[in-house]
């Protein structure tokens, strides 16, 4: 190879390294709540795609999507508790005004993971099946 075909090639490289660099997506929102009990608290407020939640020992818990206000806490203790969000169904998109609170059977540690989401996603509500007996 000649040494205007390594410059070239060089040259393309670094044209090409710097494009990924810019392109690169955001990085993932990963968090924990120690202590989670039945009352509820906040996990995580969008814009986000809520992917996965664990808690210790097999601990059950519950998620629950509220409306938040930009620049207040989001008030979980206010949660409608027969408002659930089933996050086995695959990923929950949170709005950009909402929060997903969680809530556990004794004490656990919670643990999460997310995706940052751009744009405007509106706003999800979750339908209660009132035909059920």
């Amino acid at each position: 190879m000649g040494k205007r075909t390594s410059w070239w090639v060089t040259g393309g490289l670094a044209i090409g390294m710097s494009g990924c660099a810019t392109w690169a997506s955001p990085p993932d929102y990963r968090g924990s709540a120690a202590r989670v009990g039945a009352e509820p608290r906040p996990l995580v407020a969008g814009p986000a795609r809520l992917l996965h939640v664990n808690a210790d020992r097999r601990t059950p818990f519950t998620l629950y999507r509220i409306r938040s206000e930009p620049g207040k806490p989001a008030d979980c203790g206010g949660a409608r508790r027969d408002v659930v969000v089933d996050l086995a169904q695959g990923a929950i998109l949170v709005g950009k005004n909402e929060t997903i609170c969680v809530a556990a059977q004794g004490g656990a540690q919670v643990s999460w993971h997310a995706k940052p989401v751009t744009g405007d996603l509106g706003t999800q509500h979750a339908s209660l099946d009132r035909d059920r007996d």
